[in-house]
């Protein structure tokens, strides 16, 4: 008898002990739960204090920098306003699950700080901070953004993609917009050069390297080579460096096609095209940037006497 009321007992210690341990692991699992989504600012800048942004990437390096009101971008107006101030309250403020603080180096290899996708640095009035772009997490749904401090944050994906913004992202890509009834004259360089004047509604006047001179009329001029004159735009952007011309090419462009208006304003865009026929890399104008557009914008260049008459 006192034997079974011993081990009635002990049963009762027992069913006690994990009543406990479970009550306490259903805390601390309440707890750990509760802390991993409390998120914390990686960044958190007013509007009004911002002076300049710095980015850096494997694709480009650039600047935002706020002056009188205005967002400029590499010193220049960056055109596209909204966008750009929809992309500069995303930058911002960026929040995240706080990983890790006050990592060295070699810790912070781990989360992908030694090689990072980018890298942004805002400069205010009373200091600066920056923020690198690391790892994908495990999950997958989230990267890690680590901070100039040591910092280490899991930060959502979408908020975490706004430090890898791209400098065309805040750019006008609108590369050329001239309604074909006031162009007057088209020129292309390249082995099939030629220059087409614009002699009245009706008729255009080509004047060939290889085919001479000949007269085209002016519908199948707007087919072949007016097509894109009003809805030209780029996909990307770069800045135009030694290194990235001779990436895309444009070291030796493949040709030229300069298209001149009524006004006597012009633009000539120094190309080449890819090997898939697909995109084409351009210059406008000699300009700084080298911005990857449409290949076939620029399928005037292949056209021949054939082609027109």
């Amino acid at each position: 008898m006192r034997k079974y009321k011993g081990s009635i007992i002990a049963a009762a210690v027992l069913a006690l002990c994990l009543a406990g341990w479970f009550a306490v692991s259903r805390m601390e699992s309440s707890n750990r739960y509760n802390t991993e989504t409390e998120r914390e600012d990686a960044v958190n800048i007013g509007r009004d204090k911002i002076k300049m942004i710095e980015f850096e990437s494997a694709d480009d390096d650039f600047t935002l920098e706020q002056k009188d009101g205005k967002i400029l971008l590499d010193g220049r107006d960056a055109v596209d306003e909204k966008t750009s101030e929809q992309l500069l309250k995303s930058l911002l403020k960026i929040d995240g699950r706080l990983i890790a603080e006050n990592c060295s180096d070699d810790d912070l290899a781990q989360y992908g700080a030694d090689n990072p996708a980018a890298r942004v640095r805002y400069i205010t009035e009373n200091g600066e901070t920056a923020l690198s772009l690391g790892k994908a997490t495990p999950s997958k749904t989230e990267y890690y953004v680590i901070r100039d401090d040591g910092a280490v944050f899991s930060v959502y994906m979408g908020s975490a993609n706004a430090l890898g913004t791209k400098r065309w992202q805040f750019m006008d890509m609108k590369l050329f917009s001239l309604p074909y009834e006031d162009i007057a004259e088209i020129k292309v360089e390249g082995s099939n050069a030629f220059t087409a004047v614009k002699q009245s509604a009706g008729v255009w006047k080509v004047s060939s390297e290889n085919e001479g001179e000949y007269e085209v009329t002016d519908e199948k001029m707007r087919s072949e080579a007016g097509l894109y004159s009003e809805n030209m735009f780029a996909k990307r952007a770069y800045r135009n460096t030694a290194e990235r011309r001779a990436e895309y090419g444009l070291e030796n462009p493949e040709g030229a096609v300069t298209f001149t208006g009524k006004n006597g304003a012009s633009a000539r865009f120094e190309f080449r095209v890819d090997r898939d026929k697909k995109e084409a890399a351009v210059i406008k104008n000699g300009g700084d940037t080298i911005y990857i557009t449409v290949a076939s914008y620029f399928g005037m260049s292949d056209i021949k006497k054939e082609d027109l008459t």
